[in-house]
Order: structure tokens, then C-alpha cells, then sequence
């Protein structure tokens, strides 16, 4: 469509802001709501099966998200940088959500439960694309803060998913024999959402950076749009000469994609096994570390709303969350292998949940940040796209090897350790790449 103002775009672009951001807080509460009721709704589903079955069955469902996320991620980004066609392709997404949810909540067969759960992991496709619409529609000192409202929705959604479940607690409906309970209620509501969502897609939602290009009005984007393409085409020319710190910036930022995934959702595990089980605390301590986990969290979000952080003062600060990496394994181990007062373990745990939050900061409020800037626009959705798919490998793997490796964890910690301080070494070393960065993949 044609534009007869900067104020008729600028408005568009606020629309589609505004969807992204609602569009990840369903995300986050997408990945988060099943955890609470998941196991206790397998065991309703067949009650006559044996627990082993019933763990295998927990383990796909749990992951099967991520591996739709995972499979289909690159294959949309790609889509969406020869198309610019956001619209569509997150009225699809939701359009699967509500299938997906709906089909959760059919009791029938555990198998419905397996089906529903990945076909709403495709939901997790649009987060990138969303990321890297807004990376083409805002200026370099809008853009920072607008990713942080978007991934801190994010963020936020994962956080009181599983709290929604609250206020379906004495839910009891049958109709025929599908019954709705505490177990599955939350994620039909979900389904009645994300119909209200793709409405609101329908009336509100433009491909907008799109629309600029078709229309020839590259006059309506800022100017420092069209400097970054002058500048994606002067750099273009120098990615036949690779060197090997290139290849080093790549491998820094695959490693702390994959580290802020996996030790974060580690943790969470962790937490629920260390307290309970082995502390031998309550769900009241339990419920404090991840209320000051959510606390923490959305006071970053509300800081990197309100100021913009470039340069080397982003640079410092993505020095603070890698130590944090540090703080949260060495202080996970304390814990574990040292039986402390109830008040020292109460600020240790504290301290805890603020580092893991923090770790969750690089991956929402740096690395979401960072390549769009190392990424020639064309080609900006497939690489964001990619990047979300290691991150949901993190995750994967985290839901796997969590339970098994709380066993080892004095050796995994030597391991992260060691591992993270090679990688902090890197970072040191690139400084000057990761401060100013460049445009080095195409």
C-alpha cells in the first residue's frame, strides 16, 4: 500500500509493535502454562498406565515444542526475508495455536495431548520475524528499546504462565466425554485468545517494511535506514576475506545463544529438585526464588524500555550477564553440597534468581540486539530465525539432561567454569567487533 505521510506509517509501524509485543508475551505463556498441570494431566488422561510410560510421554510432550520451534524456524525466516510477508505468516502461526490448544485440551488420547503441543510450538516461528521486522523498522537509537519491549514480553509471558492456572482451579465441565479441568482450562482459554489475536492481525497487522519497498517510498524511512543500507553494501564486499576473528564473533555469539537457553531452564529444574528434595524446604522457598526470578526480570525490562544502553556500556553490561553464567552454577553447587542457615540459603537463593534473570538479559536484551547489526537486512529474518533455533536446542537439551545432570553437578559446574571462561576471554579479546560491530554475515 502507498502512504500518504510519515504519521500514516509511523502509526502502522506502532500497530504492528504493539501485536509483536503481545504476540511474544503469548509466546512466553505458551512455552510456560503446561508445566504446572502437564504431568498430573497424562496421569488423568490414561489412568491405568504405567509411570515409565507415562515419563516417556511427559518427555515428548515437554520438548515437543521446541522441536517444532526448532524445525520450523529457519524454514519462515527464510520465508520471511524473500517475502516480507509478517501478516501472513503469524496469522498462520495462530491459526495453528488455536488448533493446537484446542486439540491439548481433548482428553481422549495422550496422543492429542502430543499433537496439540507441537502444533502450537510453531507459535514460536513468529519471534524471530517479529525481531527482525522491528530491527527494519526503527532507527538504531529506537531500536534497542523497542526489542526490549518485545522480548521482555516475552520474558514476562514465561513468568506468569504457569499463574494462570490459578483461576481455572475449580473448572469442571463435560460435555460428552470431553472434560475440561484444572489440567487443560488454562489452555483453552489460550485458544480463545489467540482467536482474539489474529482479529486483531486481521484489522491492525501490515507487512510494513514491505509496503516501503514496493511502493518506492524509502523517503518515509528515517535516515539512518537508508545509511545502513549504504552500509550493509559497503561491507558486503568484504565477506570473502573472513578472517578468523569473524569466525571467533560467530562462534561467541552461537555459544552464548546456546548457554542463555540451556543454564537458565537448567535452573529452573534445579531449583524445584534442590529446594524440595534436597534442602528439604517448601513450596513457599520455592515460589520466593522464582517471585524474585520475575521481579528481577521485569525491572530490567523496565529499564531497557526506559534507556537506551549502546556502545561500550552495552558491551560492559553483556561482560556482567557472561559472570553472571558463573554466579548461578557456582552458587546452584554451593547450595547443593553444603547444608547452610535458612537465612543465608534464602540470600543465596535470592542471589541466584537475580543471576539466572540476568543471563535470560543477554539473550533478550544483547544478542536480539547485536545481530541485527551483524546481518545484512535481506538476509536479517533466516539468521534471527537460525540463531532462535540453537536457542531452543539449549532449551531442548535443558528439558532432556536437567533431571540426569542435577546427579553430576559438582563436575558439570567445573566444566561450565571452564568452558565460560574461555568464552569470557574471547569476548575480551573482541572487544572492539562487539562495541562497533559490522555487517559480516550475508
Amino acid at each position: 500500500m502507498a502512504y500518504k505521510s510519515l504519521e500514516q506509517w509511523e502509526r502502522q509501524r506502532s500497530h504492528m509493535l504493539v501485536l509483536m509485543a503481545f504476540q511474544q508475551l503469548m509466546n512466553g505463556i505458551e512455552y510456560s502454562i503446561t508445566y504446572a498441570t502437564m504431568w498430573l494431566y497424562i496421569k488423568s488422561v490414561d489412568p491405568l498406565a504405567s509411570d515409565s510410560k507415562n515419563r516417556i510421554f511427559y518427555s515428548l510432550i515437554a520438548t515437543s515444542k521446541f522441536a517444532s520451534t526448532i524445525l520450523f524456524s529457519p524454514i519462515i525466516g527464510k520465508i520471511m526475508d524473500k517475502h516480507r510477508n509478517l501478516r501472513t505468516l503469524t496469522l498462520f502461526a495462530n491459526i495453528l495455536a488455536v488448533i493446537g490448544n484446542l486439540v491439548y485440551t481433548f482428553n481422549f488420547s495422550i496422543w492429542c495431548l502430543l499433537i496439540g503441543a507441537f502444533l502450537t510450538g510453531f507459535q514460536g516461528t513468529t519471534r524471530p520475524i517479529g525481531y527482525s521486522e522491528v530491527s527494519r523498522c526503527y532507527s538504531k537509537d529506537e531500536v534497542q528499546s523497542k526489542l526490549a519491549l518485545t522480548a521482555g514480553a516475552d520474558g514476562v509471558g514465561f513468568l506468569i504462565g504457569p499463574v494462570l492456572n490459578f483461576f481455572f482451579i475449580n473448572v469442571d465441565i463435560k460435555i460428552g466425554s470431553w472434560h475440561l479441568n484444572y489440567y487443560n482450562a488454562a489452555v483453552g482459554f489460550l485458544a480463545i485468545v489467540y482467536l482474539i489475536l489474529i482479529i486483531a492481525d486481521v484489522i491492525f497487522l501490515k507487512d510494513i517494511s514491505k509496503d516501503l519497498e514496493l511502493s518506492g517510498e524509502r523517503s518515509l524511512l528515517l535516515d539512518e535506514e537508508e545509511d545502513a543500507d549504504k552500509e550493509d553494501d559497503e561491507n558486503l564486499q568484504t565477506f570473502e576475506k573472513w578472517s578468523i576473528g569473524t569466525y571467533v564473533d560467530i562462534a561467541i555469539i552461537a555459544c552464548l545463544t546456546f548457554l542463555t537457553a540451556f543454564l537458565p531452564y537448567m535452573e529452573d529444574i534445579w531449583a524445584s529438585l534442590l529446594i524440595i528434595d534436597i534442602q528439604g524446604l517448601t513450596v513457599k522457598e520455592m515460589n520466593i526464588f522464582f517471585l524474585i526470578c520475575a521481579i528481577s526480570s521485569i525491572i530490567t525490562m523496565v529499564i531497557f524500555i526506559k534507556f537506551n544502553f549502546t556502545g561500550s556500556t552495552l558491551y560492559y553490561l553483556a561482560i556482567t550477564w557472561i559472570l553472571a553464567l558463573l554466579i548461578q552454577q557456582n552458587l546452584t553447587a554451593l547450595l547443593k553440597i553444603y547444608t547452610l542457615s535458612y537465612g543465608l540459603t534464602m540470600f543465596l537463593w535470592g542471589i541466584v534468581g537475580v543471576a539466572t534473570t540476568q543471563i535470560v538479559s543477554m539473550e533478550y536484551y544483547y544478542l536480539v540486539e547485536i545481530l541485527p547489526r551483524m546481518v545484512t537486512r535481506s538476509r536479517l529474518s533466516y539468521w534471527s530465525s537460525f540463531r532462535w533455533s540453537l536457542y531452543m536446542v539449549g532449551c531442548l537439551i535443558a528439558s532432556l539432561a536437567g533431571p540426569y545432570l542435577f546427579l553430576y553437578l559438582e563436575y558439570e559446574v567445573l566444566f561450565v567454569n571452564a568452558f565460560v571462561m574461555i568464552l569470557l576471554i574471547a569476548f575480551v579479546f573482541r572487544k572492539d567487533s562487539f562495541v562497533n560491530p559490522k555487517v559480516i554475515i550475508n
